[in-house]
């Protein structure tokens, strides 16, 4: 048995260099982030609707996998 990267190495390899296995990671890749783009929209969305202090666009704006908000937990 290899290195323990060795089978995720080989994995990523794999899709990569065949065509079909390419083809379905993109198009999954596309769901992905296009699911990530409408979450903001819709906090950004409700952020706005709920007359929320504050400038919310940097939320539509930002890319990558997670969202930094800036806010802190409010006591009830």
């Amino acid at each position: 048995m290899g290195k323990p990267a060795t089978y995720p190495a080989r994995v990523v390899s794999k899709v990569l260099s065949t065509e079909e296995y390419r083809k379905d990671w993109m198009v999954e890749l596309k769901q992905a982030t296009d699911r990530i783009a409408l979450m903001r929209t819709l906090l950004y969305q409700k952020m706005k609707e709920l007359k929320t202090p504050g400038s919310w666009e940097f939320i539509v704006k930002q890319r990558g996998l997670f969202t930094y908000l800036g806010i802190t937990r409010m006591e009830l």
